[in-house]
């Protein structure tokens, strides 16, 4: 950042620097205040519940980030460029260096101690922290992320933020380099440079919008082609620093108050004001819109149905641009000598102490408010109301951002990283108690992180969901597998049909089946079950209709082996959706296969729609009873409209025999029956669930 003097609060020193002279742009730290408050409130309604309905679209802070910092950093290279004549790259990258990365290494140090040092998080560690840390030292985290299928929508990691600070440094590495070259080529051509750099940014928008609609278009898009590759990619991102850069080619704050737009601060302070109305409307309406994609009639199959990119439509086709260019009205607003707007709210002194702060409060909240949850179990999860664990999240951050600020951030950045430990080994009034505190944070920085480390390569790497998913897959028998129908109880084991041959018909047995399903001997198969599936059985073949048979999703699997031992035939599997899961009532349906109840457990993993219940509903149509469960997944958007739609099923179909196994209010009243995600089942939670199954199918 540029030199704390001279300030726009003295808007006379304007004819006494260079139009180069990058003053201090108090307003501007507040901008960086209302961006990171837009994102830290964003990730605390995460799981969309709408306790903050108008901050769903919060995400775009990061973008204003983005624009803020493309502007400030060209105006400074300017500035350099204009006194000296060139562009000293290592002094500018030791500045750079010397501002990020001492508060990110503390960051990971201190991630890297919680997830060796408290159990429940150790066990995760070797899946879902493993490089990430590296890769957030080296300033490639979103490239990581892109690479590995990591989100930071699916929560958790403790890292996954810096995905932003990757793309930022990553620009910080490759543009003084540009500049560099391009003021060589364009000289004193500014305007001239800030259309090219303009045009660029606009390419790259389009660029942005041409890859998402060929992602729409694509029947099996690459798996790295998805909505993570636009959103995290550096070659979508960098449109919005290019905006940033552009506008610094044209508006420097010194020359705007030497030219007749002087004396237009009222003006500014108009275009100020809409610039943050159309920030706060973005807020409210790039959001993410979860659908039922499956519903869609053009949807390509390869699109993944639990996050669809069709709510990223606007976002993705325009809406960042949409975003930079209010940015920009923002920053010509604050960085005008005259704009009321600049010169009072956005300089006003709360915002200006959060914007100072704003690196280390985006750098601290992530993990702080995913280790503290309202009204989920597990560690750190707290079963208060959401403002009160607000409250709470948001005294944690402030608190670890201020020593972060105090005693780490700003002694590095004015004497470095050896004159900040020179300074603090100095000897004075108190140098005894400053050198051993000195000591004792660098032992433990040290130390600790080695122990935690130590065990985490130690530890077996299975987490208690692991442990419980492991333990149901054992078990799993796969229903459309010639194998595993073969051992339906009352079945005859049948002769293998050559392949090619065409799919026989399957006589109904005449006696009714026990209902017992194997728990052993049947050989686990491939998990995915395709829209039409033949089997290898003779026409001759007789296999009796299960009794009680239910499918479901990685909840269900976590007590499929209770369940079976207690007669109902278990289908359940790992990331399983509702358009799956109609697909094997209607391959049971069409093998007069279905008997007298089936239990559906889905919409964990992704939105289901009335239009599939209607699909399970016309296939069990000759089925005594159907059950379905509710589903407990407070974390995701998706729990509620899903339950609603669940609850509603009895009063849709008020002649069939409906029966709702209201799981996630049954749960609530229990306790100690989830793993530590708060949504998979552990042994005494395994036993609770299969209990409810077993009353919902035995009622009279």
């Amino acid at each position: 950042m540029a030199s704390r003097t001279p300030s726009l609060s003295a808007p006379s020193q304007a004819m006494r620097f260079p139009v180069s002279r990058v003053p201090y742009l108090p307003a501007l730290d507040g901008l960086r205040a209302l961006a990171v408050l837009a994102v830290m409130l964003y990730h605390a309604d995460l799981d969309g519940h709408s306790n903050i309905p108008w901050m769903k679209g919060g995400f775009i802070g990061v973008e204003v980030f983005f624009v803020i910092s493309g502007y400030l950093i060209t105006l400074l290279m300017l500035q350099e460029h204009d006194a000296t004549g060139s562009i000293h790259l290592r002094n500018f990258w030791k500045r750079r260096f010397r501002r990020l990365l001492p508060a990110a290494i503390m960051l990971i140090i201190v991630v890297t101690m919680l997830y060796g040092l408290v159990p429940s998080l150790r066990a995760q560690s070797k899946d879902n922290y493993g490089w990430s840390g590296v890769a957030g030292l080296g300033y490639v985290s979103n490239w990581f992320q892109i690479v590995t299928g990591q989100s930071y929508t699916d929560g958790a990691p403790l890292l996954r933020h810096l995905w932003s600070l990757a793309v930022e440094e990553q620009f910080y590495i490759f543009w003084p380099l540009v500049m560099k070259a391009c003021l060589r080529i364009f000289n004193d051509r500014h305007v001239r440079l800030g259309q090219w750099f303009f045009g660029i940014s606009l390419f790259l928008t389009a660029n942005t919008a041409a890859m998402y609609v060929a992602q729409r278009q694509m029947e099996n898009p690459p798996t790295w082609f998805d909505w993570n590759l636009l959103y995290l990619g550096t070659q979508s991102r960098a449109s919005g620093l290019l905006l940033g850069a552009g506008m610094a080619m044209m508006w420097r704050p010194y020359a705007i108050a030497r030219s007749p737009l002087k004396n237009k601060g009222r003006l500014f302070s108009v275009l100020g004001l809409a610039g943050l109305a159309i920030l706060l409307a973005s807020c409210m309406y790039f959001v993410t819109d979860w659908v039922d994609v499956d519903a869609l009639p053009d949807t390509p199959q390869g699109l993944d149905s639990t996050i669809s990119t069709v709510g990223f439509a606007p976002l993705f086709c325009g809406g960042l641009l949409v975003v930079g260019l209010a940015t920009m009205m923002l920053i010509a607003s604050a960085t005008h000598f005259g704009s009321g707007l600049g010169r009072g709210l956005l300089a006003a002194k709360p915002l200006h102490w959060i914007g100072l702060r704003s690196y280390g409060l985006y750098l601290w909240h992530w993990p702080v408010f995913q280790l503290f949850r309202p009204g989920q179990p597990g560690f750190g999860d707290m079963g208060l109301p959401f403002f009160v664990v607000l409250a709470i999240r948001l005294a944690i951050t402030f608190g670890l951002t201020e020593v972060s600020y105090r005693y780490i951030e700003t002694p590095v950045r004015r004497r470095g990283m050896l004159g900040a430990v020179r300074h603090a080994l100095r000897p004075g009034p108190a140098a005894q108690p400053r050198r051993a505190t000195f000591a004792s944070v660098t032992l433990m920085s040290i130390g600790l992180p080695l122990i935690a480390t130590s065990l985490i390569l130690n530890s077996d790497g299975l987490t208690d969901v692991e442990e419980t998913l492991r333990a149901g897959e054992a078990i799993h028998c796969d229903i459309t597998d010639p194998a595993c129908l073969s051992s339906v109880p009352g079945t005859v084991s049948p002769p293998s049909v050559p392949p090619g041959s065409a799919e026989p018909t399957s006589a109904p047995s005449t006696t009714r089946p026990s209902g017992t399903a194997p728990v052993s001997g049947a050989q686990p198969a491939a998990t995915t079950v395709p829209a039409t599936v033949a089997t290898t059985l003779a026409p001759t073949t007789t296999i009796a209709p299960i009794k009680w048979f239910a499918v479901g999703d990685s909840v269900m699997l976590g007590a499929s082996k209770r369940m079976t031992e207690q007669g109902i035939w278990t289908d359940a599997r790992v990331n399983r959706q509702m358009k799956e899961g109609v697909e094997l009532v209607r391959f049971l349906r069409d093998r007069q296969l279905l008997g007298d109840v089936v239990v559906v457990h889905l919409g964990t993993n992704g939105t289901i729609s009335t239009e599939r219940v209607d699909e399970i509903m016309a296939l069990t149509v000759n089925v005594r009873r159907v059950v379905f469960v509710t589903v407990k997944v407070s974390s995701k958007v998706w729990e509620k409209p899903n339950n609603d739609i669940i609850r509603a099923i009895p009063a849709r179909y008020p002649d069939r025999d409906v029966h709702i196994v209201d799981w996630n209010q049954l749960s609530v009243a229990q306790g100690n029956i989830f793993c530590s995600d708060g949504i998979h089942l552990c042994k005494n939670g395994a036993a609770y669930f299969t209990q409810l199954i077993v009353q919902a199918v035995t009622k009279k």
